[in-house]
């Protein structure tokens, strides 16, 4: 019998690519490859709930780039937060930049660039005559321009001051264009695991609010 689930196993391992892939968690001991099909038969199920709930973890940690990436690996993320939301989300070229458009009720809609900078947002920063130019060419009246950033990125978020600076926050306000912080966006992807729909429609807010720094989805 136990030799039966030790030639199992053996097989497993062969169909998933060898001890590699069939399971990190042992190999990380220094165990020898043939450990596992010595092991009784309980041992394989133990290995394989370990194995699933390492990839749950990766998975999630995935999100956590949220609070620290930029550019187009924040934009990837923030694509999969808003189709867990069953939002259809499309990439539009705007020049060099790629935007994301997300439709909303009512044919408005969401135009959000991620920004590639780690820095403070100023008046003079790329990304804002990014959105400028987002707003000549690809925005109509019902739609609003998002600026989706991590300023101060190795910062912990509760410890983030000063995102952008007076004057930058002016020529947001007046441009009617919204800077959204990655812990925002984080915010409304821990909300999304529990109340899809509640999450969704909170977008709203987003769209709502005419220019400045979006103070989060929380409240």
């Amino acid at each position: 019998m136990a030799h039966d689930a030790a030639l199992e196993l053996g097989q497993v391992i062969r169909d998933n690519g060898g001890w590699s892939r069939m399971s990190s968690f042992v190999k990380a001991t220094g165990a020898p490859a043939w450990i596992v099909a010595e092991m009784p038969p309980g041992y394989r199920t133990r290995i394989e709930e370990v194995e699933r709930m390492t990839r749950d973890l990766e998975a999630m940690l995935r999100f956590g780039r949220l609070l620290w990436a930029t550019g187009p690996q924040l934009g990837e993320v923030m694509g999969d937060v808003l189709a867990g939301l069953k939002l259809q989300v499309e990439s539009i070229p705007c020049g060099d930049i790629a935007v994301l458009a997300v439709p909303l009720e009512r044919k408005r809609r969401l135009l959000i660039h991620c920004s590639p900078s780690q820095d403070v947002l100023e008046k003079k920063s790329p990304d804002v005559a990014a959105v400028f130019r987002i707003l000549q060419e690809l925005s109509t009246e019902q739609d609003r321009v998002v600026l989706a950033a991590n300023p101060l990125a190795l910062v912990p978020p509760a410890e983030r001051r000063d995102l952008a600076t007076p004057e930058a926050v002016d020529m947001l306000m007046r441009l009617g264009v919204n800077l959204l912080p990655g812990p925002a966006l984080f915010e409304l992807w821990t909300l999304g695991l529990q109340e899809r729909a509640r999450a969704a429609k909170l977008l709203d807010r987003l769209h709502e609010q005419d220019g400045g720094v979006f103070p989060g989805f929380g409240g």
